[in-house]
């Protein structure tokens, strides 16, 4: 009896302890730093239309995974680069990108990825800018002509010379205006198209 009592408490010992090693506070710097180095990986659903977005990201680790919430996920980002966790900032960022598009009803993958590509651009004005910003005049071509055309209007703008690489940097140049037209050639029309293609060459 007492040998039973014994290998029952080592297994609530043992349970105990992989229960503390997942509660980790993930809104603290020092939740977010490992003492290997090393991560726990999981994939996170999606919707029909926003799995495809998430497709093109790495495995996510769990720590993003569990994150609700964009607000939640900006938190995250900053205290993760505090923590010099830039790799799980990144993660986050795209969280963040594809929850909000997932917000908005779309009736095709090109529609679920165009409105990622608008959240997407707010991140690199925010970064930009310094504070949070929005694509205002974006946002309202979607209001009055849909989201196509709306990413057509943002590719025939005058190009910020400096936004690919932001993006980039961000972790989120898939997601460029510019990326999306040549994921969807047929979505788009001829001028966009060769001006997507020009565009990613030379930044290439």
């Amino acid at each position: 009896m007492e040998a039973r009592i014994a290998r029952l408490e080592s297994g609530v010992g043992q349970l105990r302890t992989h229960v503390s090693d997942l509660e980790v506070d993930v809104r603290t710097p020092n939740a977010l730093r490992d003492g290997n180095g090393a991560g726990r990986f999981d994939i996170a659903s999606r919707g029909a239309h926003t799995e495809r977005i998430s497709r093109r990201s790495p495995p996510m680790d769990y720590r993003v995974e569990r994150l609700r919430t964009p607000a939640e996920c900006d938190i995250f980002v900053k205290n993760a680069l505090a923590a010099n966790r830039p790799d799980l900032a990144l993660e986050a960022r795209r969280k963040a990108v594809t929850m909000q598009a997932a917000t908005h009803e779309t009736t095709s993958p090109v529609e679920a990825e165009a409105f990622a590509a608008v959240y997407a651009y707010e991140a690199l004005l925010t970064r930009k800018n310094g504070k949070k910003t929005r694509a205002t005049k974006t946002w309202a071509i979607v209001r009055s002509h849909g989201i196509i055309q709306a990413i057509q209007k943002a590719v025939s703008r005058t190009p910020d010379a400096t936004a690919l690489s932001t993006l980039r940097e961000l972790g989120l140049d898939d997601m460029a205006f510019e990326a999306i037209v040549l994921r969807h050639e047929a979505a788009f029309d001829p001028a966009t198209v060769e001006l997507s293609k020009a565009r990613l060459a030379e930044a290439a």
